[in-house]
């Protein structure tokens, strides 16, 4: 059976450094319309209510990422995916939930594990990439996630608003401060799903530290990004969230 997906072709984050290290080498990711309007929208603009169950669900989101990366369990990162075995299910009640345009994300058994392999491919790469730059995963630290919660309506994908999150997953290792940047959706019961991770970096902090850290790369994405006047997208003004992991 073949791929039946509109490809996601997105690039660069909610907090992109004017001249970053390093990029992600893009790959073409299942995705229909809605996933396009959240990542295109709700990337540049995040705010809305972020409570317990918010803080909660985005800190068991960002921590189940990066325990599977720091220990080479691939899959279980993987699962929390748009694709993966825990995050299609939640992913599709969510589009089914908002009145999407397109409810169903993939078609077939062929196009859901294609695209699994790949994401394993791409965390894969990731992992060796973030080596080379100097993590040694048998002394990782989980420091936080930093970023922002937008509410997204979209007049013409969906009937219901939805909610989404973006920013970075900030670690540790031999002193040195790393940073992976993704964007999630929030599902049933409070349940963040990544739709995509967008670059990983080794970041030099100086006396500032994580939170403050997150904190002016969001100032600096407010002041310089926003929404076109043709864009049908309303997203609510950005609202900063930090959650510590460790």
């Amino acid at each position: 059976m073949g791929m039946d997906y509109r490809p996601m072709e997105i690039d660069g984050g909610m907090f992109g450094d004017s001249a970053p290290r390093r990029r992600k080498r893009r790959k073409r990711w299942p995705a229909i319309g809605f996933i396009v309007a959240i990542a295109c929208s709700a990337t540049v603009a995040f705010s809305f209510g972020f409570g317990n169950r918010d803080e909660r669900g985005v800190r068991e989101m960002a921590s189940a990422l990066l325990h599977g990366v720091t220990y080479n369990n691939l899959d279980q990162a993987a699962a929390i995916f748009l694709e993966g075995e825990e995050g299609a299910p939640l992913m599709e009640a969510e589009l089914t939930r908002v009145g999407a345009a397109q409810p169903a994300l993939f078609t077939g058994p062929a196009s859901l594990e294609q695209a699994r392999a790949l994401r394993r491919d791409l965390l894969n790469s990731m992992r060796m990439e973030l080596t080379a730059e100097g993590v040694n995963w048998a002394q990782v630290e989980p420091l936080a996630f930093g970023g922002a919660l937008a509410e997204v309506r979209h007049p013409d994908l969906l009937r219901r608003p939805a909610t989404g999150v973006t920013g970075n997953v900030y670690f540790r290792s031999q002193d040195k401060y790393f940073a992976i940047e993704l964007s999630a959706k929030r599902c049933h019961r409070n349940t963040f799903v990544i739709t995509d991770i967008w670059k990983w970096r080794l970041i030099e902090l100086g006396p500032e530290g994580v939170q403050a850290h997150a904190l002016r790369k969001y100032l600096a994405f407010k002041e310089e990004t926003g929404l076109s006047a043709d864009d049908p997208a309303e997203v609510n003004q950005p609202r900063f969230v930090f959650v510590e992991l460790s």
